[in-house]
């Protein structure tokens, strides 16, 4: 049978030279280079397994590798069993079946899962490989099928044995590696995993950096659970990590390969980069822009910070896994460790404008949700609340020197002029709208441009800075309570009488002597600026953080006077107003740019920038804003005046101190 088969495979080529010494040529002739070719296989395969092995596992990929070839000849051992074709001659067709097996194929796949750095993620970089490698995957086996499949069409019945074999093969292969070698690999690796705990990757895999209590982090998300299945690191780690010796290597050979853009830092460990940090070739704060990952120079950075601490295990519980650094670089944050995890909660619904508003409040304060949120249910019942934007603009005030108190007049004159005033603003209109109107901050790019015209009609002046406090910019101001800085919103409710007891568990009467008294008489005495209200801070740092705002702004867009009088035909009801002249926030641009933010603006409608009208959502978010302290505030007044602040935060903080039933006051009487 050995000579039937390879007769035409290979005396073709020689027999027509002495058809008389036929037989014993081709006998011999096929034991030879039988034997050539399966050495031919042997070598192919070997070399593909060394390939497989430089990823830095010894066992792994092996015996994936060994699954694979079995399972691929067993299926095809079965596949022409049950097209009925000869099995005669396998054996010998083994070569000609191994020198068909690419494992490039699979040293390609697992690359995509040994870049993993959590068992999510090798799910996802599998399912991520597969996606990129398997269109390159069908076009090679429709090739070879192609091009093995002519020899089937010949007319020779060995020749068409053997280009079935291969073709057979082919489609074996294929069968295998886009079906069981990726699910081999993942089980494999999760097994590795499982019996390296309390390790969070495998050894052989990933070597992380030696600090062993921030292996285990916790990882927060905002959305749905299929979202929170979804690694962001994974849809960023497409590079493979190569093997890393070791013992870290000489200084020179590490910035060689440093420096070469093919190499690059993802072949030098984490300590060969704190060398090169410590020796000043390496900048600490571009740790992150350096690396082939964002995340990897967040992990170097608090390796080198936690071994000068005091305590080296002190930033164990600051999270920093999973996270979108690339968001972060240069535009929110420097030299980042981590990031904060605050508790987000939702108060509502807010029934604005004839609207519904969820609103979102990051805020480690107890019963604050709580309090709103019962602020939220009477307006509700009340039949909502009004809101009214009255000014939008926003201010940047530089301070320029001249050489006479004569040329700073003539200045003065020409600012105020009508041709004065459109030059500069026509300089200021140059700069993006989208900059200068709907960012928190008024863009200095404009102010630059504007002074720079003014510095072309006047020479002498100087300029000093291009913000002279005169704005005034996270500090506070009564410019900004009298003028307005930002938005100036006004948001008003009638609240019945029957919600007032009910809801409110208190009295209007009491209601408006209390916000008197305290909230005006109490604030003035103080001496105050833009405090007359009772808590809107609260509800303005608790959303400024929940929807990537500027905590600092808080300073100026809490300054809020709330109005408190009885209304209606009785005089029982009660009508609330809030009144906030200097509300700096914005839509895009900052920390609006996180996706957990952008979750937050979503919540309420206005992320991003509106379509239709420029501004709109930053306006609307300022009068969610405005609603929100209204409804606060209503609350946090009632609880005063019923007494029950004390005892609310003692329940619901759950305190185990003994208080003492509140003395009844004036206004406790009033309410009761």
């Amino acid at each position: 049978s050995k000579y039937i088969l390879f007769k035409v495979h290979f005396s073709w080529v020689t027999c027509f030279t002495c058809p008389s010494t036929c037989l014993f040529y081709n006998t011999h002739s096929d034991i030879i280079i039988l034997t050539i070719t399966r050495c031919i296989a042997i070598v192919y395969i070997y070399f593909q397994f060394q390939n497989l092995r430089q990823l830095g596992s010894k066992y792994i990929l092996g015996i994936a590798g060994l699954f694979t070839i079995f399972s691929s000849f067993v299926f095809s051992t079965v596949v022409i069993h049950f097209l009925d074709k000869e099995l005669t001659g396998l054996n010998e067709a083994l070569p000609f079946f191994l020198l068909l097996i690419d494992l490039s194929k699979a040293c390609a796949l697992a690359k995509y899962a040994l870049s993993s750095n959590s068992q999510d993620e090798v799910r996802d970089n599998i399912a991520r490989g597969m996606a990129v490698l398997g269109p390159t995957f069908t076009l090679d086996a429709l090739v070879e099928c192609l091009v093995i499949g002519v020899g089937t069409m010949s007319g020779v019945r060995q020749l068409e044995i053997m280009c079935c074999f291969g073709c057979m093969s082919v489609l074996a292969n294929y069968f295998v590696f886009m079906t069981f070698f990726p699910a081999c690999v993942s089980l494999v690796l999760e097994v590795r995993v499982n019996t390296h705990t309390p390790h969070r990757h495998a050894p052989e895999v990933i070597r992380p950096l030696p600090v062993p209590t921030t292996e285990l982090q916790p990882t927060f998300r905002l959305g749905s659970m299929e979202e929170e299945r979804e690694s962001p690191r994974a849809e960023r780690s497409q590079t493979p990590q190569p093997s890393l010796p070791t013992d870290p290597r000489p200084l020179e050979e590490c910035l060689t390969i440093l420096k070469n853009p093919e190499m690059g830092a993802r072949f030098l460990s984490d300590d060969e980069v704190v060398v090169l940090v410590n020796s000043k070739h390496i900048p600490s704060y571009k740790l992150e822009a350096m690396m082939e990952r964002p995340e990897r120079g967040v992990s170097i950075r608090r390796h080198m910070i936690s071994s000068k601490l005091p305590d080296t295990s002190a930033l164990s519980s600051l999270p920093y896994l999973d996270y979108d650094y690339s968001k972060v670089m240069g535009t929110c944050c420097e030299n980042v460790i981590g990031y904060m995890p605050i508790p987000v909660g939702v108060a509502g619904p807010l029934h604005l404008d004839g609207k519904q508003f969820q609103v979102p409040m990051a805020t480690t304060e107890g019963c604050l949700v709580a309090s709103t949120n019962r602020g939220c249910r009477a307006i509700s019942l009340g039949g909502g609340a009004s809101s009214r934007i009255l000014a939008d603009g926003m201010t940047r005030g530089p301070v320029i020197r001249c050489p006479s108190a004569c040329l700073a007049a003539e200045v003065k004159g020409w600012l105020e002029s009508t041709d004065g005033f459109q030059a500069i603003k026509d300089a200021f209109d140059h700069t993006s709208r989208s900059e200068v109107k709907l960012i928190v901050c008024l863009s200095r790019q404009g102010t630059e441009q504007a002074l720079a015209r003014l510095q072309e009609q006047y020479p002498e002046l100087v300029v000093l800075a291009v913000s002279g406090n005169y704005c005034t910019d996270k500090k506070p101001a009564a410019i900004n309570w009298i003028e307005g800085r930002g938005k100036s919103a006004v948001c008003e409710a009638t609240i019945p009488a029957k919600v007032v007891k009910e809801v409110l568990k208190t009295s209007t009467e009491a209601l408006v002597d209390v916000n008197i008294n305290k909230n005006l008489v109490g604030s003035a005495m103080a001496g105050s600026i833009g405090g007359y209200n009772a808590h809107a801070a609260n509800l303005v740092a608790a959303i400024y953080i929940a929807c990537g705002q500027d905590p600092a702004q808080t300073v100026g867009s809490s300054n809020c006077i709330t109005l408190m009088e009885a209304s209606g035909p009785t005089g029982e009801d009660l009508y609330i107003s809030c009144t906030m002249p200097s509300i700096e926030l914005g839509t895009v641009g900052g920390g609006t740019i996180l996706a957990p933010q952008q979750a937050c603006l979503q919540m309420l409608g206005v992320q991003g920038a509106s379509q239709e009208c420029p501004g709109e959502n930053a306006r609307q978010l300022a009068r969610v804003v405005c609603g929100t302290v209204l409804a606060g505030e209503l609350s946090l007044m009632a609880a005063l005046a019923a007494g029950h602040l004390v005892k609310s935060h003692m329940t619901h903080n759950r305190s185990k101190v003994n208080l003492q039933e509140t003395i009844p006051g004036t206004c406790t009487k009033k309410s009761s």
